[in-house]
């Protein structure tokens, strides 16, 4: 998609969509003429995201559904029913992820395999269920969502760096695949943004030392980017067909 191309009618399937910046990106590309399907674990989040993205559109350019992108059945099944509501998916944005907090030596096998199952096998398990449509048709966008984390160490994140580090990887790889077939790639590495993602975080260790770090860089205008703001800049990206975005520091 060129910088000229409009949204209008594009379909745009969004991971975590229910929140922070994936609902901020929902936002951006709605009022662009997108129709907009997201997922998320929670039903209650994703009953106020809709009504929130169905604010100035008709009802039916929303479609939203329950899905953990870490299971592959649930992820076939709501890309089926996305695609039944609105059409075939021009775009997917991997964003569903969770971060975890806290010293390397409080964390178990069990967080690391967490992790990797949502913010990498997340990743594989929407993009293996698009991307051989979006190469039939010679035409779609993949954007992933990793993390700074992924390219420089930050105490206290080693699960979700590694994690995001995967996700990266996969990614990059991917763009090189997938360019022959018409379908771009664009990997995006955010720093911290103030999106209210710290209310979420899991902590382990000495967890109230682990809150206070984390909610002050991740809401300090200095050290954190606004989430409205890295949105409107991962939309220029996707429109002009970058393969890489790294936000913030």
């Amino acid at each position: 998609m060129n910088a000229n191309k409009s949204w209008q009618n594009k379909v745009v399937l969004i991971t975590g969509g229910s929140r922070g910046l994936g609902l901020a990106l929902g936002r951006e590309l709605i009022v662009k003429g997108a129709r907009i399907a997201i997922c998320s674990r929670t039903p209650e989040e994703l009953k106020r995201a809709r009504t929130d993205l169905l604010a100035h559109v008709p009802q039916g350019w929303v479609f939203a559904r329950a899905c953990d992108v870490s299971i592959r059945a649930q992820v076939d099944e709501f890309v089926r029913a996305a695609e039944e509501a609105l059409g075939p998916i021009d775009t997917v944005i991997n964003n569903a992820g969770i971060i975890q907090m806290g010293p390397y030596l409080s964390m178990s096998t069990r967080d690391h395999e967490e992790i990797m199952r949502s913010n990498f096998w997340g990743t594989v398990n929407v993009t293996q269920a698009v991307a051989p449509k979006m190469a039939a048709r010679r035409d779609g966008l993949i954007v992933n969502i990793t993390s700074v984390g992924a390219l420089v160490p930050v105490p206290h994140l080693l699960p979700y760096a590694a994690s995001k580090f995967a996700a990266f990887g996969f990614s990059m790889s991917l763009y090189v695949e997938l360019s022959k077939y018409g379908v771009h790639v664009l990997t995006v590495a955010p720093w911290l943004m103030r999106t209210g993602s710290f209310l979420n975080v899991l902590l382990k260790g000495r967890k109230h030392e682990e809150f206070k770090w984390f909610n002050f860089a991740a809401n300090a205008p200095l050290v954190s980017m606004d989430g409205a703001k890295a949105a409107r800049k991962i939309v220029r990206a996707m429109e002009a067909r970058r393969s890489l975005l790294v936000l913030g520091w």
